[in-house]
């Protein structure tokens, strides 16, 4: 990530974490319009569809991390019953990845 060009990459904090290194900020920030922090599967979609029709220059996508997007999922939906459940999550994790 360090090595990526800010003005070519989107960085997605799922994991609300951060980066590594000091001056990330100044780097990725929404000023920048490279960089949202959400780990909500619709949010994703939506910047993924928005980067693919309105920004030609980024070359890469980082999603950080998806383990985060589908932890969340289930502990929101955490109450309910049933297998229908794990079928919405598994193809809500698939369709980010098309």
């Amino acid at each position: 990530m360090r090595n990526l060009n800010p003005k070519e990459t989107y960085y997605i904090d799922a994991d609300k974490k951060g980066l590594s290194w000091r001056g990330w900020k100044q780097q990725y920030n929404k000023e920048n319009k490279n960089y949202a922090q959400t780990s909500d599967v619709k949010k994703i979609t939506g910047i993924l569809q928005g980067i693919n029709e309105k920004c030609p220059l980024v070359k890469a996508i980082i999603i950080d991390t998806v383990n985060a997007i589908m932890i969340d999922d289930e502990f929101g939906r955490m109450k309910e019953k049933g297998f229908d459940k794990w079928q919405d999550m598994a193809a809500s994790g698939l369709g980010i990845s098309e």
